[in-house]
């Protein structure tokens, strides 16, 4: 049976299509990988460009943040200024408000000298 060449050719026929099925699978798993690995590349670029684009826009915004900081502490600076401003002259205007009393008074008093003395002539 060993002789038998129709056996020995299947024997090889057998093993020929063996080898050529793994050979097969593994240009398949071969290509599967090297799609899967495109596509990995695809993806590792595009988060590498919206990386970079969220750099840039977060180093826009901590300029923006800053100049607003910087805005907000002028205004604040600018509303303390304002406010030492009305302190003073809410100050001034009880001073004045004070005199203005004293000068009805004493204008009054005087009216009324001057009416004493209307009366007495």
């Amino acid at each position: 049976m060993a002789d038998d060449p129709a056996a020995t050719a299947a024997a090889a026929a057998a093993a020929a299509s063996s080898s050529s099925k793994k050979r097969g699978r593994f240009a398949q798993n071969i290509a599967a990988l090297t799609e899967r690995t495109r596509l990995a590349r695809q993806e590792i670029e595009k988060m590498v460009d919206v990386t970079a684009q969220l750099k840039e826009q977060c180093a826009i915004q901590e300029k923006e943040s800053a100049a607003l900081e910087a805005e907000h502490l002028d205004a604040r600076a600018e509303l303390d200024a304002l406010r030492e401003r009305i302190d003073t002259l809410s100050e001034d205007k009880a001073k004045i408000e004070q005199r203005l009393q004293e000068l009805r008074a004493e204008s009054a008093k005087l009216d009324a000298f001057a009416r004493q003395q209307e009366s007495a002539r």
